[in-house]
């Protein structure tokens, strides 16, 4: 979508942006991710608001307010999509049933990763004590639902992982270190990385990506390339 809407694209090109656009669009929903389709919707809606108010076609940007309206009206006629998006604020209704999971589990992981990061407010339990911790406070608050043999639940949110396992100290480096990227690249108008951290910071408020090398690798890898990123270039 960045590619597309920020510089002039070949025909053939465009075509095979806009397909791979369309499968990847496929798959996020396919996964299910509220939070990722959320972010993804925010940031590609927030990219043709401003080209379009740039550029002042704004019937072009009230045709797409009116798509995502009608996109919205659709799904939310799905009765698998109303039970889905209702969990988020109604999810003390569904505990028992075959709803209660995502959010009413992320609020009890949520509630003793604080706990945990209380008991330990400087320095954190450790790098490889936190699932420990968190699993000791899911016992001692009987947290039932979080004790099922054989999985360990994270933070499930990267700012409260990074807090529990080195506490305010590495939560303040962490935040410092993301705030003076964003600053720099707002200065040099370095959208493409800051279109890239807003949708992973959104996303990890949900998930610990840094839990795993995979997300550490991930974030690393193209965190460090499109910082380096020029506008114009390529």
């Amino acid at each position: 979508v960045y590619q597309i809407l920020t510089r002039r694209v070949p025909r053939g090109e465009r075509l095979l942006l806009r397909a791979s656009l369309l499968l990847l669009a496929i798959f996020l929903f396919l996964l299910g991710s509220r939070t990722a389709i959320m972010a993804t919707l925010l940031a590609t809606g927030a990219m043709f608001a401003i080209r379009a108010i740039r550029q002042r076609r704004y019937g072009r940007l009230l045709l797409f307010l009116l798509v995502i309206a009608l996109g919205g009206f659709a799904g939310s006629r799905s009765s698998l999509a109303q039970q889905k998006w209702k969990e988020i604020y109604q999810y003390d209704q569904f505990q028992g049933s075959a709803y209660w999971g995502g959010t009413g589990m992320r609020v009890l992981i949520w509630d003793c990763a604080l706990k945990v990061m209380a008991n330990n407010p400087v320095w954190g339990v450790g790098v490889g004590d936190d699932l420990d911790e968190l699993t000791l406070c899911y016992k001692v608050y009987q947290y039932n639902q979080l004790l099922v043999q054989g999985n360990n639940f994270h933070a499930h949110n990267i700012f409260l992982q990074a807090g529990v396992r080195a506490g305010w100290l590495g939560l303040i480096v962490l935040l410092v270190s993301l705030l003076f990227t964003v600053w720099n690249s707002y200065r040099n108008k370095n959208w493409l990385y800051l279109l890239f951290v807003s949708i992973f910071l959104f996303c990890g408020l949900t998930e610990s990506y840094f839990q795993v090398n995979a997300g550490v690798l991930f974030f690393a890898f193209f965190a460090g390339l499109l910082y380096s990123f020029k506008p114009g270039f390529g």
